[in-house]
């Protein structure tokens, strides 16, 4: 006997709920319930493999695009971060080391004067000096340009070495970025899934965050009613207890709202389509998850039976 007064008063609430389905006006139609949701959602997951350092934000708080969420161990990639920027500080001087060139340069002078010295002595000296040692000034000369071509090629090897290690730096920096999750949108944190000390896998989620400030309505409408619209066209979105027929329709408190999407495919089943349209949420007064209605004029419409709830 309990049991059938439960249903009863849960058949006629129902009953109440489903008449705010439908509200039909002289010129408007109204679709509900049609299921806000959020425009951006982002599981943010683990870079790399590792343990939980610190929770930097909490569940409900705000954050920005970028704004670290997560803190992850990272002593082993700041130890690596310092050893790479040692080497690349190591490599750099080496690569501004010039003097090498410098004293292979001078070898060269040094060497070419001698043998000139030695020819002219031998222009006006005959056999002065001998033919044995002015082979071995052209062989000094020619062994000071080698080093000077060894020398220059060291240095340029030194330079790329340089680069190199600056590179091996940007990469550590990178690695030791990867241990702070940071967030790819913004918005409010609705779950941080990952705690202190944990250990985490790569890709794993450790939070959720979803964008507040703008939020998207899916409705099927009919093929004629699609016809009739256009990306761009406002509409009214608002809320079920703001429909009622005691209270009337409140349209101070209705939202303004912007078809984005008419989708170009038709369901073959039942010759409708699905639109989609944007709304401001800067007051945060709608929430993801809501369900609100649609209002359409009525001009597109054909029957009420025509309309379909959206899953």
């Amino acid at each position: 006997m309990v049991f059938l007064v439960y249903m009863l008063i849960a058949y006629q609430s129902f009953s109440c709920f489903v008449g705010l389905s439908i509200l039909e006006q002289k010129d408007e139609l109204v679709i509900y319930p049609v299921l806000l949701r959020a425009l951006e959602e982002a599981e943010v997951p683990a870079l790399h493999d590792g343990s939980i350092e610190k929770i930097v934000v909490k569940e409900g708080g705000t954050v920005n695009e970028g704004d670290v969420l997560i803190q992850m161990d990272q002593r082993y990639e700041r130890f690596k971060r310092d050893q790479s920027a040692l080497q690349a500080k190591i490599a750099e001087l080496k690569a501004t080391d010039k003097s090498a060139i410098q004293l292979s340069e001078t070898e060269v002078e040094v060497a070419n004067a001698a043998l000139q010295r030695a020819i002219e002595s031998r222009k006006r000296f005959p056999d002065t000096p001998s033919q044995a040692e002015l082979d071995q000034l052209r062989l000094r000369l020619a062994e000071a340009v080698q080093h000077l071509e060894r020398a220059k090629q060291e240095h340029e090897l030194a330079i790329l070495t340089s680069q190199l290690a600056s590179s091996s730096l940007q990469a550590a920096e990178l690695e030791l970025d990867r241990c702070r999750i940071r967030t790819p949108i913004g918005g409010a944190v609705v779950e941080v899934i990952a705690r202190p000390g944990e250990w985490v896998k790569q890709g794993s989620p450790v939070a959720r965050v979803i964008q507040l400030k703008k939020l998207r309505a899916e409705a099927v409408v009919t093929r004629e009613q699609a016809a009739s619209l256009s990306p761009g066209a406002p509409i009214k979105i608002l809320l079920p207890e703001w429909m009622s027929e005691e209270s009337g329709s409140d349209r101070s408190k209705e939202f303004t709202a912007t078809i984005v999407f008419i989708s170009p495919e038709v369901d073959r089943n039942d010759d409708r389509k699905r639109i989609v349209a944007e709304v401001d949420n800067t007051r945060m007064i709608l929430a993801p998850g809501m369900r609100v209605a649609l209002r359409l004029p009525q001009s597109l419409s054909v029957q009420q039976s025509d309309l379909r709830k959206p899953k």
